[in-house]
């Protein structure tokens, strides 16, 4: 069975509820270890099978602060035979130039390390101008927006989590 790593940053609000609502639904069918990536080391990633990550994108296309400092720490991991997978909270009304641009630079980073990226989603299911997350027509992860379209959120979560698990067990 898949041990799943659940990495987010603890100390904000909205990240850590959505953090909370994947660890619930991934959790029914795995293991799900949470790590707060503020205290995360290398050897922190070791166990996991799939790597699940929960970041806010700030202001213009900018990493929060707990997780742009973990960037050199990051390039150091090999997530070479591991899953990985992004949810990222933006807003694209008054954001639509950088929409989750923070999960497009991670999976850029756990991907240049090895990681096989899963539970893209397609950018049609979104509203925005431009995205460092955007692939051809699909996103890198799951993209939530708190400020909003807080009332799709659960639906959104359940979804996604349903498709991980597919993508986890091929």
């Amino acid at each position: 069975m898949p041990n799943i790593i659940l990495c987010y940053d603890f100390s904000a609000v909205h990240t850590s509820d959505a953090a909370d609502k994947i660890g619930t639904a991934l959790s029914f069918f795995y293991p799900v270890n949470v790590l707060d990536v503020f205290h995360a080391v290398p050897e922190s990633f070791l166990a996991g099978d799939v790597i699940v990550s929960v970041v806010s994108t700030w202001h213009e296309g900018q990493l929060p602060q707990a997780w742009n400092e973990s960037v050199p720490m990051l390039q150091t991991v090999s997530f070479s035979g591991k899953k990985v997978a992004f949810c990222g909270l933006g807003n694209g009304d008054e954001y639509p130039d950088f929409f989750c641009d923070a999960i497009g630079f991670l999976a850029d980073l756990f991907e240049k390390n090895g990681g096989t990226l899963i539970g893209k989603t397609p950018a049609e299911d979104y509203h925005f101008h431009h995205s460092v997350a955007k692939r051809g027509d699909e996103m890198v992860g799951l993209c939530l927006d708190y400020q909003k379209h807080r009332d799709k959120i659960d639906g959104q979560v359940k979804t996604w989590c349903d498709e991980l698990k597919k993508q986890i067990e091929s």
